[in-house]
This record gives C-alpha cells, structure tokens and sequence, in this order.
C-alpha cells in the first residue's frame, strides 16, 4: 500500500513539474494567409491576389499535375478550376519561394486541395515538394485502383519525365 502511495504521489509531481516547465512548449496552428484565386494558370499552379491586391503565382504543395501540351493536362486544370476558380482560399504561412513563384499548401475551406485534386486523379504526388506526406501517396495509390481521372490511362506519363522529353507525342 505505501508503494502505490509512493508511485502515485511521484506520478503526480512529476506531471505537475511538466504542466509548469516553460522548457515544454505547444506547437502553435499554422498561420494562414487569405487570398482570393483570380486565375487557375495549370493544374497545380494558381494566381492569386492578397489583401492588398498583389497578385501572386501559387504552386500547390505536394502536387504534380499534367503540363498543359500533355494527355489530361487540360483536364487537370479544369479539376483544379472546379474546386477553387474564383473562389477564396488560404496559403499556409510556411509557403517556400521557388523560381518566379511560392510553393504552398492551399486549403478550400479546411480541406488541402492538394488532397482533394489527387483524390479525384488530377494529379500525381509530387514527393520533391512534400517528401513525407506518406497520406498524398495512400490518396494517390486509391485513385489509382480506382482508375479516376488520368489513371483512365494504364500507364501515364508522369509531367517530370514529360518535361524531360520522354512523353508520348
């Protein structure tokens, strides 16, 4: 009995020393930024205007979908324009500059559209920009088995091999 005792009163100080140690800190929500779409470039890339009326080009974090020149390349920016084209939506504020433009995750609502676009096969997992997202990979592999959207084709042509050259005319 004093053994419990002693094992329940040092359970108990040593979660009241965790409850009041500044040393442990809450991550904090991701900050968003609010912007409206004004144009759907591709079907990963949006341009956007901010607040103050910037316009900006936005690259979907975790995506990659067919060039415009490529088999369902113009499908996929149709998804894309479905989901988010005049609409307002929110950048993550951990958005990364990337040649002329910002690599983001973009939510509809509370919803990734990354998430949502290869849902619906409109685009590939693009693991350069979203390396550990294992879920894209799972979302990937069921629109896959389910043969939605470019999956129709047995074997597409992913858009980094297209744009190395190696696509079907």
């Amino acid at each position: 009995m004093n053994r419990q005792r002693m094992l329940l009163a040092g359970a108990l100080g040593l979660l009241a020393a965790c409850a009041s140690s500044p040393d442990v800190s809450v991550p904090e929500p991701p900050k968003v930024l609010q912007v409206g779409v004004s144009r759907v470039v591709e079907g990963d890339t949006l341009q956007v205007v901010d607040s103050e009326g910037r316009p900006h080009t936005v690259r979907l974090r975790g995506v990659d979908a067919p060039e415009p020149d490529q088999p369902f390349g113009e499908g996929a920016r149709r998804c894309l324009e479905e989901l988010v084209g005049g609409r307002s939506v929110r950048l993550s504020a951990d958005m990364r500059p990337r040649e002329h433009l910002l690599v983001s995750e973009v939510y509809l609502d509370t919803a990734p559209v990354s998430k949502l676009l290869i849902q619906r096969g409109c685009a590939w997992w693009d693991q350069q920009t979203a390396p550990y997202d294992m879920e894209l990979g799972r979302i990937e592999q069921g629109a896959r088995n389910a043969r939605r959207g470019l999956w129709v084709d047995r074997n597409p042509v992913p858009p980094r091999e297209w744009r190395a050259g190696s696509g079907r005319p």
